[in-house]
């Protein structure tokens, strides 16, 4: 459980799919399915893990970053609680909207084997994740962890005073004024009046400190 520290972003790959590339669980654009995709770059293969405490244990919940919906089981195809039957869950994405839900929740189970840190996911009730295409085999996934993005720019000086853009617009003074006291976007203004916008540009260039 400690590959899916709670509020960090993840990508599942496949293990068991692939070949010589690489599949990752996939969001489908749809909205509700999923599938495995090459796609590492992409927003819909972006899960946050979310770790909650159901039932005296912490269950994980995979909360797709590209449509907000969570990863979960469909009820109907899952096979009966209890019962270790080599049947494909179907995996796909739901709105998770009430607390006693408990389609979204998972647990990550360490996979054994030579491939150190592969994990199974294991629906909490349903058991483990099949593959879809050999029921016989459990998925396997490698986590990769998303680093987070790196901190914004700083935000640049600030513009110059209301008085003194006023003051080298000439003609175009009062308009600048109406423009700023009505809230219009000052570069939007400019880029819509030639003249002010050079003679403001050129004021610039020549008074930085302004």
């Amino acid at each position: 459980m400690e590959q899916f520290p709670d509020g960090a972003h993840v990508r599942l790959r496949s293990r068991v799919h692939g070949g010589g590339g690489c599949l990752y669980l996939h969001a489908d654009e749809d909205g509700v399915e999923v599938s495995l995709r090459g796609h590492r770059g992409s927003l819909s293969v972006a899960w946050r893990v979310h770790r909650v405490l159901h039932g005296g244990a912490t269950r994980i919940l995979l909360h797709g970053a590209a449509y907000g919906r969570y990863l979960a089981v469909r009820p109907e195809t899952a096979p009966p609680p209890g019962i270790r039957a080599h049947r494909a869950c179907h995996a796909v994405q739901c709105v998770y909207d009430a607390p006693e839900q408990d389609d979204v929740l998972w647990e990550a189970v360490e996979a054994g084997g030579d491939d150190g840190g592969d994990v199974l996911m294991r629906h909490y009730r349903y058991g483990l994740w099949y593959d879809n295409g050999d029921p016989s085999k459990a998925m396997r996934w490698v986590i990769e962890a998303i680093p987070p993005r790196p901190e914004p720019p700083a935000l640049p000086a600030p513009s110059p005073s209301i008085k003194n853009a006023e003051r080298i617009c000439g003609s175009n003074g009062e308009w600048f004024a109406f423009a700023m006291q009505h809230g219009f976007y000052l570069p939007g203004f400019l880029r819509d009046n030639e003249n002010t916008c050079s003679c403001f540009c050129m004021y610039l260039a020549q008074n930085p400190e302004t």
